[in-house]
């Protein structure tokens, strides 16, 4: 426990920051969580109903643990903030009693959750407050690469912390340079699906010229680049790559651009508010009638879909390694409640944080011993720890990066006339490097907006 006199110190100059950057917007919430399925060896009831595996436990395991959430509750990405805060809050009630839930094993969880304004010194600032001041054990870093890599900067060199990034995918987190006490529950790496995609446009439809108009940040180098290392790898050609600023909404100009390119395809990325305006304007200036839209994972998110206009979307082809619309159990439960208690269809963002919760638990419930370490944790996740969240089963490699199914999604109208994502196609199984030799492929840069691949330029 740090001293008291510290944290009061820490908090005023926290609160002051924090009200600078965010003005009221900044919350603070106490809840908790349990309740997954899980398989390993062995399995045992949870308080929730659900499987988990576990190791044993006993009256000297560890009773307590809080996490800190860090979501982008305000500024531009806050329609994908809010959808991860009602699930979390979801998972919270439907296994608890909205402030404290007893695991198994006899460990209450609880979280505190702080707004980053969709800005990364935000992020920074309240990931002080949260460790100084809250003493949680674990951090959620929020939604956006560059927040992410903020408080990954921050608390890359602590052992005492444990991060865990559902959303904040920055490919290094887990590649060349790994941080400690750092894994992704339910999350992703930020080039990971784009590989899976662009085995599906090389080898099934036969696509070999290939555009890419991408958000220009981490995220959009990561995600484009895991796309065009791949297709030129597979024998295709990246003929032009457009980049576009975070949080633009006229993209008029982009379209024009696209409208002159002779491709197959192109490959569109955008974040948050940006979605509609590119999908509206792909359509509206003619580009889908030249060159289908092959779509990011967060460029046709549900998040984004529920404000387009049909005729707009119906019929558009994405990529991801979530889909509501998909035909397994956890999914189509998740869909159900998250419906039931929001009124909307589940998005990736609020996927992610309940299976990152569900990863949590059955940690929890499969460890033993008296004292919670970060690196017990993470042995108990990638000890062979199968986790059925609302994505589909999943798994962790050595290095903390998760190995799930990539969904080809369409666009389609269910029966109520709303629009969701449904596979076409599914690639299992997927892992960070995608076939690639691990020690080969690192020996490669990471993407950057002047690296997408041996074979992409020059």
């Amino acid at each position: 426990m740090r001293k008291t006199i510290r944290k009061w110190i820490v908090l005023a100059a926290v609160l002051a920051l924090v009200a600078a950057a965010c003005g009221d917007d900044s919350s603070e919430t106490t809840a908790t969580t349990a309740g997954t399925t899980a398989t390993t060896a062995g399995t045992t009831e949870t308080t929730a109903g659900g499987t988990a595996t576990t190791t044993g436990g006993g009256a000297d395991m560890f009773t307590e643990l809080k996490i800190g959430v860090i979501l982008p509750l305000t500024g531009g990405i806050a329609g994908p903030g809010a959808d991860a805060r009602e699930s979390w809050e979801l998972y919270f009630d439907t296994n608890g009693d909205g402030t404290t839930v007893t695991t198994s094993n006899g460990v209450n969880i609880t979280y505190v959750m702080e707004d980053n304004a969709s800005d990364p010194a935000v992020a920074l600032t309240v990931a002080t407050k949260l460790l100084e001041v809250d003493d949680v054990d674990i951090v959620i870093p929020g939604i956006l690469a560059s927040t992410g890599t903020a408080v990954g900067d921050a608390l890359g060199e602590r052992t005492d912390v444990l991060l865990l990034s559902p959303f904040s995918c920055n490919d290094d987190f887990t590649q060349r340079t790994p941080l400690e006490g750092y894994a992704r529950p339910a999350g992703w790496s930020c080039s990971q699906t784009g590989k899976a995609f662009a085995q599906w446009a090389y080898e099934e439809q036969g696509y070999r010229d290939i555009a890419t108009a991408c958000t220009d940040y981490t995220f959009g180098y990561e995600h484009c680049g895991g796309f065009a290392d791949a297709f030129t790898q597979l024998g295709g050609t990246i003929t032009e790559q457009i980049w576009h600023p975070l949080g633009n909404s006229d993209f008029g100009t982009y379209a024009t651009q696209m409208n002159e390119l002779d491709v197959d395809g192109i490959v569109g990325l955008v974040v948050g508010g940006s979605a509609v305006p590119f999908v509206t304007a792909y359509s509206d200036f003619g580009v889908k009638n030249r060159a289908p839209l092959l779509a990011g994972v967060t460029t046709l998110d549900q998040s984004a879909l529920r404000g387009m206009d049909k005729e707009v979307a119906l019929g558009a082809i994405g990529h991801s390694h979530w889909s509501e619309g998909a035909d397994n159990p956890s999914t189509k439960q998740f869909v159900e409640d998250f419906e039931a208690a929001t009124g909307k269809i589940a998005s990736y963002y609020a996927a992610g944080n309940y299976g990152a919760m569900e990863w949590i638990v059955a940690a929890v419930e499969a460890m033993s011993g008296p004292e919670w370490t970060p690196d017990l944790m993470l042995e108990t996740m990638k000890d062979g720890l199968v986790v059925d969240t609302p994505f589909g089963q999943q798994a962790m490699d050595d290095e903390g990066a998760m190995v799930f199914n990539v969904y080809i999604n369409e666009i389609q109208e269910r029966e109520d006339g709303k629009l969701w994502n449904v596979p076409i196609f599914t690639y299992e199984n997927v892992d960070q490097y995608y076939g690639r030799d691990r020690d080969e492929y690192l020996t490669q840069p990471p993407y950057t907006k002047d690296f997408q691949g041996t074979g992409v330029g020059g």
